[in-house]
């Protein structure tokens, strides 16, 4: 199974059909905010789904788990932003995203590092980077 898994990508409006925990509850307030016709831009939410794939994949699954629970933040954050994506799952989240790319991408909320990220108008070649950061 890779990150392209189905159901591991949904799209912005499709979110609120999901679990609070597969999808976030900024993610499904924005998709019902979407759904009642209210000016929110369109996107695309990975779902908790993807990270634990991401874990597995790159094989930093028991690592990550050892840092957050002594809670080192600094070194969990650097764990992940230097591990190279998996091939299929850049692929994945660049093809999922595509239809969005003129309009620029936006990459916010962390429940996993102590400082929310927030990136506003990222180019589609520093999208990926930008959800490693996230």
């Amino acid at each position: 199974m890779g990150c392209y898994a189905m159901g591991s990508i949904i799209t912005l409006k499709e979110a609120n059909q999901h679990k609070p925990q597969h999808v976030g509850h900024a993610a499904r307030k924005l998709s019902e905010l979407f759904q009642a016709g209210l000016p929110v831009q369109d996107g695309v939410v990975l779902s908790s789904r993807v990270f634990k794939e991401y874990l597995i994949e790159t094989g930093i699954q028991d690592r990550f788990f050892s840092l957050l629970r002594n809670k080192e933040m600094e070194q969990l954050q650097k764990l992940v932003v230097e591990r190279a994506f998996p091939k299929e799952f850049e692929e994945s989240i660049i093809d999922s995203a595509h239809h969005l790319k003129d309009k620029g991408f936006s990459v916010r909320v962390s429940t996993v590092f102590s400082e929310e990220y927030d990136a506003r108008n990222l180019p589609e070649e520093k999208l990926v980077d930008g959800i490693k950061r996230s």
